[in-house]
């Protein structure tokens, strides 16, 4: 059930058997994706979807050690081709480095998670109600002010700012003027001119 405003969030159960583990977002989002797969839910060891959890660095639980279980979304993305691609923490869009990366242009962060790397993108963002927080940041913005808020990023301080807009959705479809470069849970997805997005509720389980 998809977490309310208030509600507590997890339970403490003795980790199952055969629980696969996940170090990172991408390996975690494709192990809940897999239809094939029939587990109980997902170890996860690192990555920004196991920080926002409150994940501290310690070795992967053993089965029937006493764990929290949490249920997360998933956040289905589809690019210019129409291929599916899951995602449990972001999708992140802006110009390739080779035209100033997110230095100049636009950049669009679609966050399931709170955290990019050390940077505390969506200090509200939570990955088991139901939406995706957007995070558009304007053309326009200048490089000064692109610096100051990269500076405020590890603190959360970078909002709220005339230049980034934001919002939480459930679905939606961004399109761009020209083709971005994409980056879904952190790994490179190539480039796309439109992106839509949808969230699919309680979509896994993972432990901490």
């Amino acid at each position: 059930m998809t977490i309310k405003r208030g509600d507590a969030w997890g339970d403490l159960v003795a980790l199952p058997d055969g629980v696969p583990v996940a170090a990172d977002d991408a390996t975690l989002a494709a192990i809940l994706d897999d239809s094939t797969n029939d587990v109980a839910g997902v170890v996860v060891t690192g990555g920004d979807l196991a920080r926002t959890m409150g994940r501290i660095e310690r070795p992967a639980p053993r089965p029937g050690d006493e764990v929290r279980s949490f249920p997360i979304d998933l956040v289905d993305v589809r690019l210019d081709d129409g291929a599916r691609h899951p995602a449990v923490a972001h999708v992140i869009a802006h110009r390739r480095w080779l035209g100033g990366g997110p230095w100049r242009g636009r950049v669009v962060a679609a966050m399931n998670a709170e955290f990019v790397g050390p940077c505390d993108v969506a200090p509200r963002g939570h990955p088991n109600d139901g939406r995706i927080e957007i995070f558009d940041v304007a053309a326009t913005m200048s490089w000064r002010d692109r610096w100051q808020a990269w500076r405020r990023l590890p603190a959360g301080g970078h909002l709220p700012h005339p230049d980034i807009a934001t919002r939480a959705v459930r679905a939606t479809t961004l399109e761009f003027d020209r083709p971005l470069a994409v980056a879904i849970d952190g790994a490179s997805a190539g480039s796309a001119s439109r992106i839509e997005l949808s969230v699919r509720r309680d979509a896994g389980i993972v432990y901490l």
